[in-house]
């Protein structure tokens, strides 16, 4: 990859796949792209806001094996490990 494109995938732009492609990578290329720094994005979020409950939603994943739930697991841990540990 470029500089310029490693640049914006550390930046989160996500992967990328060439021309010409398979239906079958361009699903794995979605799946792959799920933020992992999400969940410590909307915990400072939820901090930061001083919110007493916070409600965690999601479009349904049934394109991963966990359908999502990985995902929630970590938010509500990251808000937890805050100083202001909020209710769901």
């Amino acid at each position: 990859a470029t500089e310029r494109v490693s640049k914006a995938l550390k930046l989160g732009a996500g992967e990328y796949i060439k021309k010409p492609y398979t239906l079958m990578q361009l699903g794995k290329s979605i799946r792959e792209e799920l933020d992992r720094q999400e969940p410590e994005k909307i915990a400072v979020t939820v901090n930061h806001l001083k919110l007493n409950y916070a409600v965690i939603t999601s479009v349904t994943r049934d394109d991963l094996s966990d359908y999502g739930a990985e995902q929630f697991y970590n938010t509500v841990m990251k808000i937890r490990k805050h100083p202001h540990a909020r209710r769901f």
